[in-house]
């Protein structure tokens, strides 16, 4: 396994999401990007988020 390889080149990617509070507790998130180097890297992301009442 190698984890520093010579000639890495840097990936620059760019990013945009947006969130929706469903209640006061859950939260949904979604996020798309793509590569600004090279190629057609793209990006897609989704998650939920909940908070713990105390």
């Amino acid at each position: 396994m190698v984890i520093y390889r010579e000639n890495n080149k840097a990936n620059h990617l760019w990013d945009a999401g947006i969130t929706y509070l469903i209640s006061n507790n859950i939260q949904l998130d979604a996020t798309v990007g793509t590569s600004i180097t090279t190629g057609q890297d793209i990006l897609i992301s989704t998650g939920v988020s909940f908070r713990i009442p105390n």
